[in-house]
């Protein structure tokens, strides 16, 4: 969709404004009753004028307003979606919708969240004493964050069953002297915390993230003192910087793990790959493990601000055997991890054929 115009965001707002009609017809019925009718004239005379505000909006947009009320339509669709999902008691936020299970989930995460801050300002502390010769890799913040992450698992039933996690555990312990990076695809804020399941408590690794979750409260802060990798996608430097962070971590005994589409997918299809997520491992000649996550996005889509049901009833996490990046090309490395992901997909998460032979297109260049 273009970018919308100044002219667009005034259609809005006046489409915002013409909303209250709904309002002012029940004001209406009312006052019949009970008010004086120049009260309802004059209520009548501001229908009129926002009436005709509206269609002078869309008519000098130059169909513009039709842009914008597709937008509303849009989020009134998924208003009435997530009441079908969430159930009668749903309510519906800027930020997203919320049920009953979603207002649980959020107290829980935030009650838990406070102990977890509370650690990162304690390590922070350590750190400072030590003059950062203390844990150097931050070991002990990837610790204290799957606490918060096990804690939840169980207290909010969201563990999803896992498939292939016995020979993950044969392959941590038979490469103590090599790491590996783990590749998944990304429906839901659930799939990192189902990630770090994945490692239990014995070993560190690191998440390539999006600058933007720096900004985020208690995650943020975490994600900054555990030395993940940052990346900020509007500036080449960075992904310059964050191929050489996460080829060190390799390098140094650390886990690397990355959502490859580099955003959550709103459609729940898996969207095309950014290659530069396979850089670092290629150079170190670090192995590759696929991650197939299904259903994440089922317990909690982009339009609610947290999970409206328990994703252990729906959410699953195939975790397949590890590729090897010593014999291939960078772009057959990227073919046969894809490959690998939608074979553990069911078919509603699975690209269409459209968008896979678009995407083998691209990397075939």
């Amino acid at each position: 969709m273009k970018q919308l115009s100044p002219l667009s965001f005034v259609a809005l707002f006046i489409l915002f404004l013409s909303s209250i009609d709904h309002v002012e017809s029940w004001s209406l019925t009312n006052l019949r009753s009970s008010s004086s009718s120049r009260s309802i004239r004059s209520l009548s005379k501001y229908h009129r004028l926002t009436t005709n505000i509206n269609a002078a909006a869309v008519a000098i947009s130059g169909g513009e307003g039709a842009e914008v009320e597709e937008i509303l339509d849009e989020k009134e669709r998924l208003r009435r979606k997530a009441r079908a999902e969430g159930g009668r008691f749903t309510i519906h936020t800027k930020l997203g919708s919320l049920n009953p299970y979603g207002f649980w989930y959020m107290f829980m995460s935030v009650f838990l969240g406070l102990f977890w801050y509370a650690s990162m300002w304690f390590l922070q502390g350590l750190y400072f004493l030590s003059r950062n010769r203390l844990d150097p890799r931050r070991r002990l913040v990837t610790l204290a964050s799957q606490c918060w992450g096990e804690s939840m698992m169980w207290i909010a039933n969201i563990r999803p069953p896992m498939e292939g996690l016995d020979k993950f555990q044969d392959y941590m312990k038979n490469n103590k002297n090599q790491t590996a990076m783990l590749v998944a695809n990304h429906n839901s804020w659930l799939d990192i915390p189902f990630l770090g399941t994945i490692f239990g408590w014995k070993y560190n690794y690191k998440l390539v993230s999006k600058a933007e979750l720096g900004k985020v409260p208690i995650l943020g802060k975490a994600i900054r003192l555990g030395r993940h990798v940052m990346l900020d996608r509007n500036s080449r430097k960075s992904q310059i910087l964050t191929i050489r962070q996460g080829m060190d971590l390799l390098k140094n005994g650390v886990y690397v793990c990355t959502f490859p589409e580099g955003t959550r997918s709103k459609t729940g299809r898996l969207a095309p790959f950014k290659n530069g997520a396979f850089k670092m491992a290629h150079k170190v000649k670090a192995p590759v493990i696929p991650v197939s996550i299904v259903g994440s996005g089922s317990a909690m889509p982009h339009y609610w601000l947290m999970p409206f049901q328990a994703p252990s009833k729906v959410a699953k996490v195939i975790i397949h055997d590890p590729i090897s990046s010593e014999d291939k090309t960078e772009a057959e490395l990227v073919r046969q991890v894809r490959a690998k992901i939608i074979e553990g997909l069911p078919e509603d998460q699975r690209p269409t054929e459209e968008e896979e032979n678009e995407e083998n297109k691209e990397n075939k260049k």
